[in-house]
């Protein structure tokens, strides 16, 4: 999850031109998303599902609060072209499924795309 959120960010700072992204995240105690945020700016649609696996209400909560309040309202200062925001939380883990493959190369695929 750490990794796809650096190649995103690297991603996004690279192009300017991408206007709308939708991604899938594993929500981790141990995640930072500022600088994903700040490498937002040119983006007008952004759709984040962030896959919570079992831990406490009270991680969830600091996570809530201290990662993603902070940084998505410092990313609506920074960006007045958002157009469309939305977070979904699911409390539970994709099924195995989700994570079978060569993931590596998906996500290298998805950085060449970028």
């Amino acid at each position: 999850c750490i990794l796809l959120i650096k190649y995103l960010t690297t991603g996004l700072r690279g192009n300017n031109t991408l206007q709308k992204l939708n991604v899938n995240i594993l929500l981790l105690e141990n995640i930072n998303l500022n600088a994903f945020f700040e490498a937002t700016d040119n983006l007008k649609s952004l759709t984040m599902i962030f896959n919570i696996p079992r831990i406490s209400e009270q991680v969830l909560t600091s996570l809530y609060y201290k990662e993603l309040i902070s940084h998505v309202t410092n990313m609506l200062r920074r960006n007045e072209d958002m157009k469309f925001l939305k977070f979904v939380f699911i409390k539970r883990l994709p099924s195995e499924d989700t994570y079978k493959g060569d993931w590596i190369s998906m996500v290298h695929h998805f950085w060449e795309t970028v």
